[in-house]
């Protein structure tokens, strides 16, 4: 028996214009004031309509760190992540902090630094396995480069080097026109 889902009709702003593919086929949102304000008002209306216990991460690190999880440049980083397509981008938001939590635990609601939550990981960074290159690929994404020979488990743990990863991508997010593209 096949089972069929019904189209779904995602949450983006009304004015939304994208340009011609790229390389990649890939078509990217026009941003204006006018779209980043809709869509960063849509995407606060679609965390309310959420129930309670599918955005716990996001009411605690709201809770605890609101002066991370409430900004504008927070939220647009998975508004461009998903092409200001605004409930795929609340979906990722909400794992993004239930995930975030789960590998950091309580230091999850600081700021992610070497001097902070990653302090004791500094091994598993070190080892080189994941790198954040110094230059960009033709569209001006950042490449991350991963070397898996670098790897050994004896020097630190699979959650270390799972944070550590995480470290490295937060870092390479962080630019602008890596998110734009």
């Amino acid at each position: 028996m096949a089972i069929f889902r019904e189209s779904i009709k995602h949450v983006e702003p009304s004015s939304l214009k994208k340009t011609e593919p790229d390389g990649y086929g890939h078509e990217h949102p026009i941003e204006n004031e006018e779209i980043v304000r809709e869509a960063l008002s849509l995407f606060d209306k679609e965390i309310k309509k959420l129930p309670e216990q599918d955005k716990a991460g996001v009411i605690k690190a709201k809770d605890r760190c609101p002066e991370i999880v409430d900004t504008e440049e927070h939220k647009l980083m998975f508004l461009r992540s998903e092409r200001f397509v605004v409930d795929l981008a609340v979906r990722r938001f909400v794992s993004y902090w239930d995930k975030r939590i789960e590998l950091f635990g309580e230091k999850a609601f600081s700021p992610l630094t070497l001097s902070g939550p990653l302090k004791d990981d500094r091994e598993a960074l070190n080892t080189g396995f994941c790198r954040l290159l110094p230059s960009k690929e033709e569209t001006g994404r950042s490449i991350l480069f991963f070397d898996p020979a670098l790897l050994d488990d004896s020097r630190y743990s699979r959650d270390s080097m799972l944070r550590a990863i995480w470290y490295i991508v937060h870092v390479a997010l962080q630019d602008e026109e890596t998110q734009r593209r």
